[in-house]
């Protein structure tokens, strides 16, 4: 039998309920959470827990057009770019 709690029965999910909604491993979540990523999670008697609502929010808030707006990575940019020491 799986009884939910009464945060639970409200939209709130745990943190592994959260991490499979969306897809990832619960420490992806947990490390998230340490670097101030990630949805917006709430912390009750030593237990995380996140809003559905949120969930959903952030997800929405992860929306590109393009690879550039995701803060990608240019390696032919860095090395055209002249370095410190050649540019005098």
């Amino acid at each position: 039998m799986n009884r939910q709690t009464g945060l639970e029965q409200r939209g709130y999910r745990s943190e592994v309920d959260a991490a499979d909604y969306m897809g990832l491993a619960p420490s992806t979540m947990r490390a998230w959470r340490v670097r101030g990523r990630g949805p917006r999670y709430y912390k009750i008697g030593g237990r995380v827990f996140y809003k559905q609502d949120d969930l959903d929010a952030w997800i929405e808030a992860q929306v590109h057009c393009s690879t550039s707006e995701a803060g990608s990575y240019d390696r032919r940019a860095r090395s055209a770019a002249p370095s410190p020491a050649n540019a005098a």
